[in-house]
């Protein structure tokens, strides 16, 4: 590969980094402003009654698993260019990405894992709401 064929990928691949933290943030704020909806809605004074709000709470659980997902799925992508970033680094004598903490295996990613722990939250969260309407638990 010719230095400037490399250049131009890594710039690409620079590009492709940017765009997908940026969509990971509007990812979160999507998911942020569902899920406070959900809870003054289901939570309310104007909460709706027996069916619908199970329904509706085991619809926001799917919700939050979905956008979890999704998520999952964009942080793989971003890892994918992270490291053919690290590589193309190598090729041109670059020192930016490859200069993280965990780089090239990407392992040590604490955002990662606190998107990870925030999307497994709320989705137990809904699940157990969903639950709790469903099969009420007395204390005797």
């Amino acid at each position: 590969m010719s230095q400037e064929n490399a250049r131009d990928e890594y710039t690409r691949m620079v590009e492709l980094v940017r765009h997908y933290v940026t969509l990971q943030f509007a990812e979160l704020s999507v998911f942020i402003a569902i899920m406070s909806a959900a809870v003054a809605f289901l939570f309310g004074p104007n909460a709706p009654k027996e069916p619908m709000l199970s329904v509706i709470k085991a619809g926001v659980a799917l919700i939050a698993l979905c956008l979890w997902i999704v998520q999952e799925s964009n942080s793989y992508q971003m890892s994918r260019f992270l490291r053919r970033a690290v590589e193309l680094e190598a090729v041109l004598g670059y020192k930016g990405f490859s200069t993280f903490p965990g780089m090239p295996e990407y392992r040590l990613a604490p955002g990662k894992w606190a998107f990870r722990a925030l999307y497994f939250f709320m989705f137990c969260f809904w699940v157990a709401a969903t639950l709790a309407t469903v099969v009420p638990f007395r204390f005797r």
